[in-house]
Formats: C-alpha cells, structure tokens, sequence
C-alpha cells in the first residue's frame, strides 16, 4: 500500500473537488499502467527472464474511487518458461549458464515441454527377467516420482519493485498536475 499526499500550491484553480477526484482517478490509471509495464520490463532485463514470464507474474487490478492494485505473484517460476533452454546427456542447461543435473525436457499428458526432475534416483536392483504376463498385459513401470524445476526470484523481484516504488510517486504527481492543467487550459 502506498499512500501519495499532495500539496496544491495554486488552490484557488484547481479547488473544484469533482475535477480533483477525476484527476486522482486518470492519475490512478496512469501510474498503475505504467507501474505494471515498467515492473515487467526491469523484472525481464534484471533477473534475465522473459517478457513473458514477467506478465504471468505481474497483474492490473480495477481502480474503484481512489483505489488501485498491482499485484506481483513472487512465487518460484517454471525454468521452461523464463528462458531459453537445451537438454544435455546429463541435465538441462537453462540460458547458456545455468545447469540443472539431471533433469530433463517432457511433455507430460499433452502440456507444453517443461522441465523436470526426478525426487530421488531410480533404485537399481539386479534380479532375473519377469515371466511375460498372458494375453499381452504389461507390468506397470515403477518410476521415482517426478517434480517441475522452479526457479526463486523473490528476494531479487521485492528489491526491484522497492525500487520501482519510489518512482512512482513522481508518476502520480506529474499525472495528477497535468490532467489538471489540460481542464484549465
């Protein structure tokens, strides 16, 4: 929650009180606006992600009165989603620097390629050959449980916005100022 004062130097053109709260609302609008876009563009070039794994994580919520929201989803992200990636013989490297160990790139029940990893190694036990089921059954496969690689960004996401904050406080003022100069023009 941030709370912007302002100090109106020249009350005497601009004490209209409707067009002050048509003016809170447009600079509302405005700095919300630009508060998501320039939010997902330095979250994009800081932690090196893509555009669109920041617009996942950033969200518009409705102006009602005086009110807006923007809301930043600091959860970890998909590795599949935030960059490029290539899979190995051994794991997956993750935008030509990061490597994850054993995972690996699937598309499970028919959703996009994600990567993922295995919770504990497969178990290696040396015993004979099963006898064939009949009539063409097949023995179900035990398989380690599976888990999607994600990546944690929150440390690094909070300081950004942090520092988007301080910003925007200038983006309302100028919003707020010059809509209310554009009414008494």
């Amino acid at each position: 929650m941030q709370n912007i004062t302002l100090t109106v130097e020249d009350a005497d053109a601009y004490i209209d009180e409707e067009n002050v709260s048509v003016a809170v609302a447009h600079a509302l609008k405005a700095s919300t606006k630009w508060l998501s876009a320039e939010s997902v563009k330095r979250l994009g070039v800081k932690l090196r992600i893509r555009s669109s794994a920041g617009r996942r994580r950033v969200r518009k919520g409705k102006i009602k009165g005086s009110n807006g929201s923007v809301w930043f989803g600091l959860r970890p992200l998909n590795v599949a989603y935030i960059r490029d990636y290539t899979q190995t013989k051994t794991g997956v490297i993750s935008g030509g620097e990061r490597f994850y160990k054993g995972a690996f790139v699937a598309s499970i029940n028919g959703s996009p390629e994600t990567i993922y990893r295995r919770t504990r190694p497969r178990s290696k036990v040396n015993r004979p050959r099963a006898k064939p089921l009949p009539k063409g059954q097949r023995r179900k496969r035990k398989s380690p449980p599976i888990e999607v690689v994600r990546e944690e960004f929150s440390p690094d996401m909070l300081t950004i916005i942090t520092d988007i904050e301080f910003e925007l406080n200038g983006i309302f003022k100028e919003a707020f100022f010059d809509y209310l100069d554009s009414l008494h023009q």
